[in-house]
């Protein structure tokens, strides 16, 4: 992929296709969704229009405006490639071996949650576009402030907050522990990842099951909102 005027290659993560309609024959074009995920490359700093080309031949170009970051937490949808419009989706928190927490596999208090994202901007040091990550390649510094921000939520309503370790808590509510890593995952491309601990005192009455599928809640904040996550901690 590239771009017009100044051509500059897009990285292609993917390509999928789906039957985008319900009850059709997949066999139908019209109902046939092919999604592509590329890497918008950090040197792409102004208006411009991307353009696909298959085979040698060029589609209709889309217009795109670059911004600084542009935070995703990944979904239950990223990791299957599901881009069905009636599909739910759901955010996801790992165990630090990859495994996911869910009903049967909880969080404890004191664990190192791992949440992972796109979009969340510069590293130090830079990674060139498409390339796999280093270790060590964290958030870049912005005045001083956090770029991210994660909190806590306990069916008891205490709330915790955490930051990126090194970054001032002056504006905190409550105490929290640091977000021990923020940053690239390593030897991945364009994946970033938060590890965060769980409080020892985030404390939940409820435990998961058919009538709570979520007993507490982390709600990731970066410069483009608020993305919260509903997940199992043990009691």
């Amino acid at each position: 992929m590239h771009v017009a005027q100044q051509p500059l290659s897009f990285p292609i993560f993917s390509v999928h296709q789906a039957n985008d309609c319900i009850n059709e024959d997949a066999t139908n074009p019209a109902c046939l969704l092919t999604s592509i995920r590329v890497q918008v490359p950090n040197e792409l700093l102004q208006t411009t229009e991307l353009i696909l080309v298959v085979d040698g031949l060029t589609g209709r170009g889309f217009a795109i405006q670059p911004i600084a970051d542009n935070a995703h937490v990944v979904t239950s949808c990223d990791v299957s490639g599901d881009s069905k419009y009636t599909t739910s989706c759901s955010r996801l928190i790992f165990h630090a071996d990859g495994s996911p927490v869910s009903e049967g596999s909880p969080a404890k208090r004191g664990e190192t949650v791992i949440v992972y994202a796109f979009g969340l901007g510069l590293t130090s040091p830079r990674v060139p576009n498409g390339e796999a990550a280093p270790a060590g390649a964290v958030f870049q510094d912005r005045v001083g402030q956090p770029r991210v921000r994660a909190r806590f939520l306990s069916s008891l309503s205490t709330t915790l907050s955490a930051f990126p370790r090194g970054f001032s808590q002056e504006d905190a509510d409550d105490p929290g522990s640091p977000i021990t890593f923020a940053g690239l995952t390593p030897g991945q491309v364009g994946l970033y990842q938060l590890n965060i601990p769980v409080p020892q005192s985030l404390q939940v009455q409820a435990q998961c099951g058919k009538a709570v599928l979520g007993n507490a809640s982390l709600h990731i904040t970066t410069s483009q909102g608020t993305e919260s996550i509903a997940f199992c901690l043990q009691p």
